[in-house]
């Protein structure tokens, strides 16, 4: 099926990116089985998480990111050929219906009274890539996504351009119009005379490269599972990548994963989860590459690491701490989601070698899910909570809402998704 030729136009009457917190939030969700992605809405009034609409989409979309404007969503795909999607985002609180029509339907009306916000997503296109890919990253004008045996970075379409097709587009105008600008570089993770026998789909994802975070310098960390590195990239004026260093994980079967790099005062500091021994690791950044300072464990001291994945690691916006999480292999075995209090000043790890300093375990395994993604309550939260992490779920098709209050995870929320749809990773809308 051609995917432009899809109705995909979804709308919600929300409250939608205005000047002052949302009284309900939006969440983009996409799955793992299916070519649909999800809009939910957060209530901070009745803190109910709702499903409002499945839209068409191309998927599975793996993985989302949204541009610095809120205006676009990224998404990963593991459908094959290997391709990365963009989706306009549009309030459409100036038209009728959000989509020039007279008025629509009024279901879910759940904005401030009188202020019927309209959401729309609208499929703009795919641009094609070598592997399918595990994460979308963009930094200053560049649109990074890195998976498997390879990564490309692509010009991200600037907002005078982002509505108008263009031929021989140069840096930062789009390529057809598909949500992309032109593809500026490829990098290969793999021997280079052996690409092209190798893996290319997402089986791929299970022992190569895993995505990409930078620091204020433009250096950018690569978790690699199969080379159980990180790679050390420097960012260039034009958006290319210079390869600085391969730093060697500390343990021999590691396999790192995902990285994040602290904030504030912890922003000299990387945060890197393994995925098979089922450690934080904590790193220093210097001139040269990495400096390991020290690990924490994800699982319980009793625990087998062979069952479980590690997953995502992401940090708190307004406490000193880092959370991460990991799966169970099977479903005999349930996944956690840990905080770790961190030395405001150094980023370290308080205490390395006891327990984290909160866990919440989660639903079931996770299944390939249990990825978070974090914003502040900013006053909306009910007595001491703080933030709010949403938290996806693929063996029972769940999506959470959870709590953080800087001492303790409590769920506030739960949806579940249609039959055939496992959730994978959701981002909030705001």
């Amino acid at each position: 099926m051609d995917p432009n030729a899809l109705n995909l136009n979804a709308n919600l009457n929300l409250n939608f990116m205005t000047s002052t917190p949302n009284e309900v939030i939006p969440i983009l969700c996409g799955t793992f089985t299916s070519v649909y992605l999800y809009i939910l809405s957060f209530s901070t009034l009745t803190r109910k998480l709702s499903v409002h609409k499945k839209v068409s989409a191309v998927g599975p979309h793996q993985y989302l990111a949204l541009s610095p404007g809120r205006d676009t969503l990224y998404a990963t795909g593991w459908g094959w050929t290997p391709g990365l999607y963009a989706f306009g985002i549009k309030d459409g609180s100036n038209d009728d219906d959000g989509n020039g029509g007279d008025g629509g339907e009024k279901e879910g009306e759940v904005g401030r009274a009188g202020e019927p916000w309209k959401l729309t997503l609208d499929y703009k296109g795919k641009t094609p890539i070598t592997a399918i890919s595990s994460y979308i990253t963009i930094h200053e004008n560049y649109i990074y996504s890195i998976g498997g045996p390879t990564g490309e970075v692509h010009a991200a379409p600037s907002s005078s351009s982002s509505s108008s097709s263009t031929s021989g587009s140069k840096d930062g105008e789009v390529d057809n119009d598909n949500g992309f600008g032109k593809k500026i570089q490829e990098m290969v993770y793999v021997p280079e005379d052996k690409l092209g026998g190798w893996e290319k789909t997402n089986k791929a994802l299970r022992y190569g490269a895993h995505g990409i975070e930078f620091d204020k310098r433009g250096r950018g960390y690569v978790p690699d599972l199969g080379e159980n590195c990180i790679w050390i990239h420097q960012a260039q004026p034009d958006g290319t990548l210079t390869l600085v260093d391969k730093h060697v994980s500390s343990r021999p079967h590691d396999g790192p994963r995902h990285a994040v790099v602290g904030r504030g005062e912890t922003s000299k500091v990387l945060y890197a989860v393994t995925e098979h021994t089922q450690f934080v690791d904590v790193y220093d950044l210097t001139e040269s590459g990495l400096s390991y300072v020290h690990s924490s464990s994800l699982i319980p001291a009793d625990a087998n690491p062979d069952d479980y994945r590690g997953d995502t690691i992401r940090t708190s916006p307004s406490t000193p701490f880092v959370f991460a999480t990991t799966r169970g292999k099977t479903s005999s075995t349930r996944g956690y989601l840990c905080a770790y209090a961190l030395d405001p000043h150094t980023g370290h790890l308080v205490s390395p070698s006891s327990t984290p300093s909160a866990v919440f375990q989660t639903p079931t395994s996770g299944g390939r899910a249990n990825a978070i993604e974090v914003i502040e309550t900013r006053g909306r939260g009910r007595g001491d909570e703080l933030e709010w992490i949403v938290l996806t779920d693929e063996e029972e098709r769940l999506v959470l809402v959870i709590s953080w209050n800087g001492v303790e995870f409590v769920e506030v929320s739960r949806v579940q998704l249609e039959e055939g749809d496992g959730a994978s990773h959701a981002v909030w809308l705001e």
